[in-house]
């Protein structure tokens, strides 16, 4: 299984649930870590959004697998993944972590309609994907 965990937000706990949540659970699946600013010195492999291909390859080679997105790599990744075609295929699952209503009010505007966008392509790569099942 491969999971990816995003939001355009940060501090709403995407490394604390890719790697205390999911990853004990999946086997203890290995790490990626998409991040160019706030490295925190962990040993988890740190992938920038421009090495999305070689991901998807390294990827493919394993049962399981946690993506960590970090925020400030959201935008790069979700665009990569519209740019090649049928990739969000290769991933099972999209958590989109959230946080309690009044630590969410202090997000920027700017935060919540970039996270719309985020949600609206992800929506419409969804709805790709159920059509190209419905063509075979």
């Amino acid at each position: 299984m491969k999971a990816v965990v995003i939001n355009y937000s940060g501090n709403v706990g995407k490394t604390t649930v890719s790697r205390h949540l999911l990853s004990p659970r999946m086997n203890s699946a290995q790490v990626f870590t998409v991040e160019s600013i706030n490295s925190d010195g962990t040993e988890d492999q740190i992938v920038r959004g421009k090495h999305f291909a070689e991901m998807l390859e390294t990827l493919a080679n394993l049962d399981d697998a946690v993506i960590d997105v970090g925020a400030s790599n959201v935008e790069d990744f979700v665009g990569l993944m519209a740019k090649y075609r049928g990739s969000h295929e290769d991933f099972d699952y999209f958590i989109v972590p959230t946080v309690a209503k009044d630590k969410a009010t202090n997000l920027s505007r700017d935060s919540y309609q970039k996270q719309r966008v985020m949600n609206n392509t992800l929506s419409s790569l969804s709805r790709e994907r159920k059509f190209a099942h419905l063509s075979n």
